[in-house]
């Protein structure tokens, strides 16, 4: 029989000696009365108060443990200023300057990575120093991104000054190529073909006078075309199969052509829907025109001079201009204008 037990039935008996009862009928009424909910949680407390003895604020234990715990932390702070290999704030102060600007410009995900530090005396000290200089410096901070920045450089400098090593990540490769799959794909399989293409154009020209390298370069292409070297139609096949060669490369070429032209137009849409000035300015003048100079005004002047400045005979009784004589003849003509510079 547990202690609780025991104390319920010598309180129990003492209270009801003529209602003796054991400890077994007592834990089931107490467990009956829980399971039925007959007194709501505000009386249950109520009665856990009733029973339960007041404590003394400032008891003996207390008094123990707060005197322990105020000689721990004079103890820890007689540590903080006695400690010797804690660096100074001056280095700090010249460290963090330092990671700030060597980490400026570096994206997040490139940076290096910051371990979990060991907590110590020292790094407690280190973490103290850091902060008070980080509080100088976030103010001036205009955004997130270098309020982000200067916490990072004030980690790393902690980082630094208590030992951590920290693990430089592998920085990602970034394509250069801008071309989509199926465009790399097509000149691929265009540049493979002008690979084979190239020497059996120059063999089919003069095969007497190939050379032994291009002659054996020859024939395995043709091996590898199912075409046998000991067939009297031998010339003709790999002629044959030169005008097939051919007749692909067209096809694929054709295929990259409407490929572009299909990105051409998509582009011009998307840049009518989003921005028609590019449009039109894109439409009417090509990269190159838009960087060239305009022409100097004695260039345009011998320019319009050669068309205008000499004189021409033209065929004054051609037959089309009868016609339009006759057409326009009830139309009046229209009156002569002399621009000047005042009209100008």
């Amino acid at each position: 029989m547990t202690s609780y037990r025991t104390q319920i039935v010598r309180i129990w008996n003492d209270t009801y000696p003529h209602n003796p009862k054991t400890s077994q009928q007592l834990s089931g009424q107490i467990r009956s009365v829980l399971n039925r909910k007959v007194f709501s949680q505000a009386e249950l407390q109520a009665l856990k108060e009733e029973v339960t003895p007041h404590k003394e604020p400032h008891s003996a234990i207390q008094e123990v443990v707060e005197e322990s715990a105020e000689d721990k932390r004079e103890t820890v702070t007689t540590l903080l200023t006695e400690d010797e290999n804690v660096p100074a704030v001056n280095e700090l102060h010249s460290q963090f300057e330092e990671n700030c600007l060597k980490y400026e410009g570096i994206p997040l995900q490139l940076r290096d990575k910051i371990p979990k530090i060991k907590y110590n005396v020292k790094t407690l000290q280190t973490v103290r120093l850091v902060n008070n200089i980080l509080a100088q410096k976030l103010p001036s901070s205009s955004n997130l991104e270098e309020t982000c920045h200067l916490i990072y450089s004030a980690a790393i400098t902690v980082c630094n000054a208590t030992g951590c090593s920290t693990s430089h990540r592998i920085s990602r490769e970034i394509k250069t190529d801008s071309n989509p799959p199926w465009k790399r794909r097509l000149e691929s399989k265009i540049m493979k073909l002008r690979e084979v293409i190239g020497p059996i154009n120059s063999y089919a020209q003069n095969p007497a006078g190939s050379s032994v390298r291009l002659r054996h370069r020859v024939n395995n292409m043709a091996k590898a075309h199912d075409l046998n070297i000991n067939e009297p139609a031998y010339q003709q096949n790999l002629r044959t199969l030169l005008e097939n060669l051919k007749q692909k490369i067209s096809a694929l070429g054709a295929k990259l052509r409407r490929y572009n032209k299909r990105v051409k137009r998509y582009k011009q849409n998307r840049d009518f829907q989003l921005n028609q000035k590019l449009f039109y300015r894109n439409l009417a003048t090509d990269s190159q025109q838009q960087q060239e100079k305009p022409p100097e005004k004695a260039h345009m002047m011998e320019y319009w001079s050669e068309i205008w400045s000499q004189e021409e005979n033209h065929n004054k009784d051609a037959y089309w201009l009868r016609n339009e004589e006759q057409r326009n003849q009830g139309i009046p003509e229209m009156e002569r204008i002399i621009v000047t510079a005042e009209l100008v």
